[in-house]
């Protein structure tokens, strides 16, 4: 198939257009994707290929479609880019790329600010249901062992603090406050007077940590808060408290979690994100029973999976029409 009014850089017709890493199959099933058909040829990829295979199917790609920030590119990668001119991304963030090599190679970068808030905050409550619950401790131990006993604590009049109040904690702290739970956040961010949801108070860092029952992270990952809940600072977590991190891997110092987690000062966590994705099969957070563990999927419901395609393939169109949408501008000012 050609592009006729394709007027950006390249001088191939039609486009070859990939996606990579689609682990589910999500990218192969969408309706919006295949509509990418009319305007190039688009490739699928759904494996974990090695480094060289990667880079051999990046030289032959001139738009790629990325999964949120699955697939980090270095400066190799994007040398090895040959003909690509347009990364359309799954939502909005560019951490895993290196944006200044991008920028040397002239291509070009969207993103859509379309933000997995609800479903993120739904899977996050969820999270923090199958800790107080012990729902998957339940689970297991019933298939093994035949009628286990067992207690759960639960999250009536329980103290949850959530770090960070941007459009995930929001809807969170509501649904939390919902259910009986004590909910307090901390946030850089907030101002003296902002409105939060009622029945939700502000505080101090220092009484977010050392009061909580569950302590949720749900901060934006930068600089500034890369390895945040450090040693120290899970330290002044109460015997017993839980932790529940849908964010970023990178919030949590991972070797002090561990630590905290075999010893027994926290009495579990759940984790959607991890610093290796997919984590390893010989990785020891998959042999302690005291961890909730998914394969970061907090923001995957089908609806919102398609809402992030629909924008990308637009981005595709509108760029491959020489009328390009959605770009971001490097460097980017805070």
């Amino acid at each position: 198939m050609r592009v006729a009014s394709y007027t950006g850089h390249g001088e191939r017709h039609p486009l070859r257009i990939g996606v990579f890493d689609d682990w589910e199959g999500a990218a192969g099933r969408s309706p919006t994707l295949q509509r990418l058909r009319a305007h190039g040829e688009i490739v699928i990829y759904s494996d974990r290929p090695s480094r060289r295979q990667r880079m051999e199917r990046l030289a032959d790609l001139d738009v790629l479609i990325l999964w949120r920030e699955r697939t980090v590119l270095g400066r190799e990668d994007i040398a090895a880019a040959t003909h690509l001119r347009l990364i359309a991304q799954t939502g909005y963030g560019w951490e895993h790329i290196d944006t200044e090599a991008m920028v040397e190679a002239g291509i070009a970068f969207a993103a859509t600010k379309l933000a997995a808030k609800l479903d993120t905050a739904e899977f996050t409550l969820a999270m923090l249901f199958s800790l107080a619950y012990q729902i998957p401790v339940a689970d297991r131990r019933l298939r093994d062992e035949g009628w286990p006993a067992l207690t759960w604590k639960g999250l009536s009049n329980r103290r949850v603090s959530i770090l960070g109040y941007g459009a995930v904690a929001q809807p969170l702290a509501s649904m939390t406050r919902a259910v009986g739970a004590d909910v307090v956040v901390w946030s850089r961010s907030l101002t003296p007077g902002q409105k939060l949801a009622p029945g939700v108070r502000a505080v101090t860092l220092d009484e977010a940590l050392t009061t909580a029952d569950y302590l949720v992270t749900l901060l934006r990952l930068n600089d500034a808060t890369r390895g945040f809940l450090s040693r120290e600072r899970l330290g002044k977590l109460s015997s017993g408290a839980m932790l529940v991190n849908t964010g970023r891997a990178g919030l949590v110092d991972q070797d002090a979690l561990m630590d905290a987690l075999r010893e027994g000062r926290l009495g579990g966590a759940a984790l959607d994100v991890f610093e290796e994705e997919p984590l390893p099969m010989s990785h020891p957070l998959r042999q302690l029973g005291n961890v909730v563990l998914t394969p970061h999927v907090a923001w995957t419901s089908t609806t919102l999976l398609e809402s992030l395609f629909t924008a990308a393939a637009e981005q595709v169109i509108d760029f491959a029409g020489g009328k390009p949408s959605g770009l971001i501008t490097f460097p980017v000012e805070p």
